[in-house]
């Protein structure tokens, strides 16, 4: 992964396209993963979001629905929504409801 990374970065910035940011995907929180400092320092570009695996995301896709209306309540549509909102800079209002539903899984 961290090579990967680092290569689209690099070509990226070879082609003159500016890196907005990075964003991990399928995170599991493992001690094995790296950090979001190591990759940003790897990188040289700043983390902007986190995708958590979810297994609601392949069963989305047997559905041919997306995993942020498959199940709302999934950890990765939250982390989706915000991603979303960093990038057309309109920041997403969570309430206590939302952490709380994306807690118990409903």
């Amino acid at each position: 992964m961290k090579v990967i990374a680092l290569l689209l970065v690099e070509i990226a910035k070879a082609m003159n396209v500016p890196v907005i940011g990075i964003v991990l995907n399928k995170v599991r929180g493992k001690k094995y993963e790296l950090g979001i400092k190591e990759i940003e320092n790897l990188t040289e570009s700043k983390v902007i979001g986190i995708i958590p695996y979810d297994e609601s995301v392949p069963e989305s896709s047997r559905q041919m629905t997306p995993a942020i209306l498959y199940k709302k309540s999934a950890r990765c549509s939250s982390s989706f929504k915000k991603l979303a909102g960093h990038i057309t800079e309109t920041p997403l209002k969570e309430t206590a409801f939302d952490r709380l539903r994306a807690k118990i899984g409903i």
